[in-house]
């Protein structure tokens, strides 16, 4: 019967504790990625949602009133949406449901085109940008009029 002497036993010991630390070292640095993937891919989410909401209710408002404290209110044929762009946020409400984005905000601006002889003015662009991943990006959207809608008489 052949039997194992103590330097082998303790070599295979250091070698198994050498494989084990390695494998829990892996599957920490895999899961620690994993995870900044993950913030990443749902930061992503919540912004193509809000670009998706966004470009919706923009293009299918009818009336569009905006307040110098970056709040929209987008008034549609069954239901009004109201956005506020904070710093750090925007928020959606629509009837009962309110959405929040946590999305930073750095610049918020429209494109306008006022009738003044008939006190209206008709709302063309919404531009904003956001940072995400530490870069600016830019939004843009664009409404398009129907005939009714750009000639329909301003408000009384």
């Amino acid at each position: 019967m052949r039997s194992f002497t103590l330097v082998e036993v303790l070599i295979v010991l250091v070698l198994c504790g050498i494989i084990v630390g390695t494998s829990g070292f892996l599957l920490i640095v895999f899961n620690r990625q994993f995870e900044k993937f993950q913030h990443k891919s749902n930061v992503l989410s919540e912004l193509i949602l809000l670009d998706r909401l966004l470009n919706e209710d923009f293009s299918t408002g009818y009336n569009i009133d905006i307040s110098n404290d970056k709040k929209i209110q987008i008034m549609k044929q069954k239901d009004t949406v109201t956005y506020h762009f904070g710093k750090n946020f925007v928020v959606r409400n629509q009837n009962f449901s309110t959405d929040m984005f946590k999305i930073e905000t750095i610049n918020f601006s429209f494109g306008v085109v006022a009738e003044e002889n008939k006190q209206k003015v008709i709302f063309q662009e919404l531009i904003f940008t956001i940072a995400y991943n530490g870069i600016a990006r830019n939004f843009k959207y664009i409404k398009k009029y129907d005939a009714f809608i750009a000639l329909k008489p301003g408000k009384e």
